[in-house]
Formats: C-alpha cells, sequence, structure tokens
C-alpha cells in the first residue's frame, strides 16, 4: 500500500464515528458465520487481528489493548489504527463466536 493511501485512510478515519467502525467490517463471502467477519479495505479476518493482538501484546483481552500495541498491529497488518479498532469493535459485540474461532485454531495447531 502507498504512503498516499495510507494517508488517505488515516484522514477519512480521523472523520469517523463510532457507527462509520460498523462499515468497516464485513462478511467473509466464502466461509459464513460471526467468526469469519473480515476488515472491508484491508481483508484480514477479524479473528487474526484479535490473535495477533493477543499473541504480541502478552494479554488476554484485546479489547483492552494499549494504543501502542494498537499501533504496532496496524503496522504488522499493513492497516490504519482506525481499522484495528474496526475490528476491536465488532470483536467487542461478537466475542464468543471470535474467541471460540480462535480456540479452534489453537486445537488444532496444537493436533498437528
Amino acid at each position: 500500500m502507498t504512503m498516499a493511501a495510507h494517508a488517505t485512510r488515516d484522514t477519512l478515519a480521523e472523520q469517523a464515528t463510532p457507527v462509520d467502525l460498523k462499515a468497516m467490517v464485513k462478511p467473509d463471502p466464502n466461509r459464513p458465520g460471526p467468526d469469519r467477519w473480515r476488515l472491508v479495505d484491508a481483508g484480514p479476518a477479524i479473528w487474526a487481528v484479535v490473535q495477533h493482538m493477543i499473541a504480541e501484546g502478552n494479554i488476554d483481552d484485546a479489547t483492552q489493548a494499549s494504543d501502542a500495541l494498537v499501533a504496532r498491529t496496524a503496522a504488522d497488518y499493513d492497516i490504519t489504527e482506525i481499522e484495528v479498532r474496526a475490528a476491536l469493535a465488532y470483536y467487542a459485540a461478537n466475542r464468543t463466536a471470535i474467541d471460540t474461532r480462535i480456540a479452534i485454531n489453537a486445537d488444532i495447531a496444537g493436533n498437528h
């Protein structure tokens, strides 16, 4: 992604309201269910962003992430901080489904 694209998305993000965060996530067209939703523009699955934050931040609750962890996650995924916050807002509203997806992934990884 170009610096100009980031600048434009960051500028728009600064104008975003909490309602706009909902518009930044969408269902995965190939994998149904609330645990599979993704960021609209950037594309990563919300569960992946959350799992990354929990692992990288060594925290139990991604919604309690520090601003530094949000910034680091944005850089790691090449997305804006507001996109990370949109993922966290979706996670907060769908915690059980996403925590279950993360647990299933951990179980699968542990069995291989």
